[in-house]
């Protein structure tokens, strides 16, 4: 689950060089929506990602914690 987490972030952060790029300089507000609206599927992708590392850490550090626990007893 982390390995996917950070492959998600990295896909996450292709998709944004990939459509969103740097902002031009003198945008029409047609461009700028689109840009708008790539970046927040960026942040999405890149949230679940955030959201599939954290859940994959703290799954493991309870999974190693009760290995802990289980063997003392």
């Amino acid at each position: 689950m982390i390995l996917g987490g950070l492959l998600t972030i990295l896909l996450g952060i292709a998709y944004m060089i990939i459509f969103v790029g740097l902002p031009y300089p003198d945008a029409t507000l047609e461009e700028i929506a689109q840009q708008n609206f790539h970046m927040r599927i960026t942040n999405v992708i890149v949230g679940v990602g955030f959201l599939g590392f954290w859940v994959g850490l703290l799954g493991g550090v309870a999974k190693f914690l009760f290995r802990i626990f289980k063997k003392r007893k």
